[in-house]
């Protein structure tokens, strides 16, 4: 919640849904040059989720698996069973 009330994309910016597997759901919000990826793995298995066609890399500011925070992706994001993430694109 807290990181809705501070970054206006997530609740102001423009939606565009992103295509990924059967049990996975994913957007990305933008907002005035700042873009954020919401991706939520409903699967019991792991899976990845290409992000080449967004620029490829950015940190995780919120996920599941807490320790995961901060972690820098770079083209491929790995999203675990029943795992779920927000990334903010650089």
């Amino acid at each position: 919640i807290a990181l809705r009330r501070s970054e206006p994309a997530l609740t102001l910016g423009n939606y565009r849904p992103v295509i990924a597997s059967p049990d996975v759901v994913a957007y990305v919000r933008q907002l005035d040059g700042r873009r954020l990826l919401v991706a939520l793995n409903l699967g019991a298995n792991t899976t990845t989720l290409s992000l080449a066609e967004f620029g490829g890399h950015g940190a995780i500011v919120v996920a599941t698996d807490g320790a995961r925070e901060g972690e820098r992706i770079e083209e491929q994001l790995l999203l675990r069973g029943n795992d779920g993430v927000v990334l903010r694109f650089d």
